[in-house]
């Protein structure tokens, strides 16, 4: 790259200007002669589906064929009159349209030909813009072959070279379409909206999506609670190997009363594709293609590479970005799993969605199942574990629920199983604020047979009684607890009342002494 002598900076090379001013290549008489056959004889050619409006180098064409192809799918005959409405006053060329469509009758046999000089048009304006861009990129200090790379064979890949860059739509196009939000999992992991499942460490996060994918591959409830869409799956895991992938999809597929080879929909591979490695990127659309998947799985995303500069949302925002165009240009919806922040979420609430580490995870995500401990582990329930999960998306669905783990011990009688109760937050709320006070009710009994104890203990040392004075004095309790622990033993009919004659006074004194037992 040469230099400016003004400045040292770089200078973007030189354009021919035999190139630059030239027209863009087109095929002006093979789009004129197919959308002329295809008004002529009111109908859209079957050997032309492969031809996209973008293909034109003529917008107007372009849009006569977007709308007829309109026409064909909704069984309208194709006619300048229901070709028209679609145009604003004065912008349908009916003149034009009617002369081409006199030549009709003579162009079937060319109709192969026109179709390809109208996609090899397309292709060399397509490959002289690319090489201006590289000649614009190239001046830039900054400038990544690799990247560009990437976005030519992007350009020219089986189906990205029958995509246009860009397609603008009307409001009234929009409106007129009836679009239906679809679901893998009722309420919570939408179609073609890409989905970040964010835990903080050892939560779940692997099993729960395998529950989500077997539940989708068998079309079974996810977490035997969301109703689910069948459809393919793929599973790309970067943690445990097939080992750790065997024994859990094999407790959860039992858990829904099936055998894991039962399930004819579900793929798993236990290499992650990297983001950032061009050979995986281009490998991964073939995969997909092949299965034919609806739903794809990246556990864990860390382990598929990063930009180096996980704070900076610019740079992980464009692997993400990256990523999911290809998924998503394959019709299926991108999983990824990732983990929270440290000590982000405070014990017993649920995460939100800024709890997922580096920068661009919780901006990209248009779906989100966030998972977080209800309460602390106890040792002595091992096996048992009570989460929230945080489910939420673009639509406005999801909610917040509560799971109930339990998968037992590898000690148990016929090993670990996977068992899963889905709450609602009320209902889990309610049932912590009940367990608490069963804790309290049982920390509150323990203590008073403690102090019933010690109370017994002091009394066992003045066997004819003594001062209710003495014996809280004795005891080391305080006058509530004293009085408390009193009244239950009286209650329970192990202590009782006496008199007290002391030798300096007349009146006896109040006391209590251990009631002696009834003789048998």
């Amino acid at each position: 790259m040469t230099t400016s002598a003004k400045n040292g900076r770089p200078r973007a090379p030189r354009v021919s200007p035999e190139i630059l001013d030239s027209a863009p290549p087109e095929a002006a008489e093979a789009e004129r002669g197919l959308i002329g056959w295809m008004v002529f004889n009111s109908e859209f050619p079957s050997e032309a589906a492969e031809i996209g409006p973008w293909h034109f180098r003529d917008p107007v064409k372009g849009r006569i064929w977007k709308h007829a192809l309109e026409l064909h799918t909704a069984g309208i005959e194709i006619r300048p009159t229901t070709l028209a409405p679609h145009f604003k006053d004065g912008e349908f060329p009916a003149d034009a349209l009617y002369s081409w469509s006199q030549e009709a009758p003579t162009l079937r046999p060319t109709l192969a030909h026109y179709i390809k000089q109208i996609l090899a048009a397309a292709n060399r304006r397509r490959a002289r813009h690319l090489g201006e861009e590289l000649l614009r990129q190239s001046a830039d200090a900054s400038f990544d072959p690799e990247n560009f790379r990437i976005q030519f064979d992007e350009a020219f890949s089986e189906r990205k070279a029958t995509e246009p860059i860009f397609h603008l739509i009307s409001a009234r196009e929009l409106d007129r379409e009836t679009l239906v939000v679809q679901f893998h999992a009722r309420q919570v992991v939408p179609r073609l909206v890409p989905t970040f499942t964010g835990a903080a460490f050892k939560t779940f996060k692997t099993l729960i999506n395998i529950d989500l994918a077997v539940s989708v591959a068998s079309g079974t409830p996810f977490l035997n609670h969301f109703e689910t869409t069948p459809g393919n799956v793929v599973y790309f895991s970067g943690e445990g190997g097939k080992v750790v992938l065997q024994e859990y999809a094999r407790r959860i597929a039992a858990s829904k009363g099936l055998a894991l080879s039962e399930i004819d929909r579900l793929w798993f591979s236990e290499k992650l594709p990297k983001f950032n490695d061009p050979a995986h990127l281009s490998e991964l659309p073939r995969i997909l293609r092949d299965v034919e998947a609806g739903l794809v799985f990246f556990d864990p995303i860390y382990l598929a590479g990063s930009s180096g500069r996980e704070e900076s949302s610019f740079a992980q925002g464009d692997l993400y970005q990256r990523l999911g165009d290809i998924v998503l240009s394959e019709g299926a919806t991108p999983t990824l799993l990732h983990h929270n922040k440290r000590n982000s979420t405070v014990m017993g609430q649920p995460a939100e969605l800024s709890d997922l580490s580096w920068a661009g995870a919780a901006e990209y995500a248009g779906s989100w199942l966030l998972l977080s401990r209800r309460e602390r582990d106890d040792p002595q329930r091992p096996g048992e574990y009570k989460l929230w999960l945080n489910a939420g998306n673009r639509f406005g669905c999801g909610g917040l629920f509560a799971l109930d783990i339990c998968e037992g011990r590898f000690s148990d009688a016929g090993g670990r199983y996977w068992k899963v109760d889905v709450l609602s937050a009320d209902d889990a709320r309610k049932q912590i604020t009940s367990n608490q006070e069963l804790k309290r009710q049982q920390a509150s009994q323990e203590t008073l047979e403690t102090n019933k104890k010690r109370l017994l203990k002091v009394l066992a040392k003045y066997p004819d009684g003594e001062t209710q004075r003495i014996i809280r004095d004795m005891s080391g309790l305080h006058p509530g607890p004293f009085k408390a622990t009193l009244a239950a033993l009286l209650e329970d009919g192990c202590v009782e009342a006496c008199d007290i004659q002391k030798s300096n006074r007349k009146m006896p004194y109040e006391g209590y002494k251990i009631k002696e037992s009834d003789p048998l």
